[in-house]
């Protein structure tokens, strides 16, 4: 609650098509020369923004591109450019173990071409198109709805139209296992993590209940007639990597390979 009303106050962006995460802490001594400070850092998707304006404590708002932070153009206070850093790194391994998050940078209704756009901005690494569809299209995460989007002022084939189902669980829920930044401290469900800064463990998830055990609960027949303990369904687990970008050529040294 307090980082979407900091986010409304400094930026006027509302909190309500906001999907907001916590991202790591930081408490590094020395990191603001004034005094001993901890930061807790979110990190938000944001499908359509409103005019920026800056209120309270801010003095500017604006957006800045990817681009610009990962060639060092954009200055920040004391360590907020390595913030930045680990979240855009966190955001583009999220991408690769939950695909549905790049839905959250598209109307509600989106064609595959759209989609892709948003991983190649993200990751900012051209994507196949015909096998980033193919991967769309088995994934089980996106859902195809009936008929076609409108044409381009080009015209060519309509395209399908696609969506994906309302992302609920937190990062620490859905992405068990997966590749946080370098140095951040990541955990699953029920897991507490020790943060930087001596802030004590945190926790970052509930754990499931477990099923009451009792003595049929590892025996698929009861013997009362009555079907064995339905197990939970988990949603698909699928990977989108990251393609690796093309390098150049070795200069020919004139060798045999």
């Amino acid at each position: 609650d307090a980082a979407l009303r900091e986010l409304e106050e400094e930026t006027g962006v509302g909190r309500e098509a906001v999907h907001i995460e916590q991202l790591r802490a930081y408490g590094a001594p020395g990191r603001d020369p004034r005094m001993r400070v901890v930061t807790v850092a979110y990190w938000a998707v944001v499908g359509s923004l409103p005019p920026l304006a800056a209120g309270t404590d801010a003095e500017s708002a604006a957006l800045v591109p990817v681009k610009d932070l990962d060639e060092g153009g954009v200055r920040l206070a004391f360590d907020h450019f390595g913030i930045v850093r680990d979240a855009v790194a966190y955001i583009r391994s999220r991408l690769e173990d939950d695909p549905a998050l790049a839905a959250r940078f598209c109307p509600p209704e989106f064609t595959i071409t759209e989609l892709r756009r948003v991983f190649e901005a993200v990751w900012r690494t051209a994507v196949e198109p015909a096998n980033f569809q193919r991967q769309v299209r088995k994934s089980g995460v996106f859902r195809r709805l009936p008929g076609t989007a409108a044409s381009g002022s080009l015209g060519g084939r309509p395209a399908s139209r696609w969506a994906a189902p309302e992302v609920t669980a937190s990062a620490a829920e859905a992405l068990v296992g997966a590749a946080p930044p370098d140095g951040a401290p990541m955990a699953g469900a029920a897991e507490a993590v020790e943060s930087p800064g001596s802030l004590g463990p945190v926790s970052v998830g509930s754990a499931p209940e477990a099923p009451a055990a009792g003595p049929a609960a590892d025996s698929a027949d009861r013997g009362d007639g009555a079907p064995p303990p339905a197990s939970p369904v988990s949603p698909p687990r699928v990977r989108f990597p990251r393609p690796r970008r093309r390098r150049p050529a070795p200069p020919d040294s004139g060798g045999r390979g």
